[in-house]
């Protein structure tokens, strides 16, 4: 029977010495919690976090006849687990690509208003530019009619 769980995951593997001492193994960007256990039956049948019990909990401490047997052993657990975390791990770092693309994706519009408001400020000066220079040659062309008529008047 299999089972869905969450990590931090407790792993049960039989150890030479019987004991297990706390580490952390690292699998990619996933850390998985290896917390001291000591693997008497009463324990392994109260931890089964990974639905093992069937295939863990019936080897007896003594059941490797080599270290050799052992190490395998543990390599395929360890090939297990990276198994069933291989989906979390896609799922992870698909969400931090698509976190990263969204912020891509707000960094270019907000880039692309920065322009526009640029664009916006250029043409409004452009324009007050112009309506000064149509105002300064009005004020001219009135001077020049000005003073014509006061040359004909004089």
């Amino acid at each position: 029977m299999s089972k869905n769980v969450d990590i931090p995951v407790n792993v049960l593997v039989n150890s030479p010495t019987d004991t297990f001492d706390d580490s952390i193994v690292e699998l990619g960007s996933v850390e998985v919690n290896f917390p001291e256990i000591l693997f008497n039956n009463t324990q392994r049948n109260q931890l089964d976090p990974l639905g093992l019990q069937d295939s863990v909990s019936k080897l007896p401490l003594n059941s490797f006849s080599s270290n050799k047997q052992y190490w395998n052993f543990a390599n395929n657990m360890n090939q297990n687990l990276k198994n069933m975390l291989s989906p979390l791990m896609m799922l992870i770092q698909n969400r931090q690509e698509q976190a990263e693309e969204k912020d891509r994706m707000q960094r270019d519009q907000e880039k692309e208003l920065r322009l526009k408001e640029e664009e916006r400020e250029e043409e409004k000066r452009l324009l007050e530019a112009k309506l000064w220079a149509e105002e300064k040659s009005r004020n001219n062309w009135l001077d020049m009619v000005m003073l014509m008529i006061l040359e004909k008047i004089s």
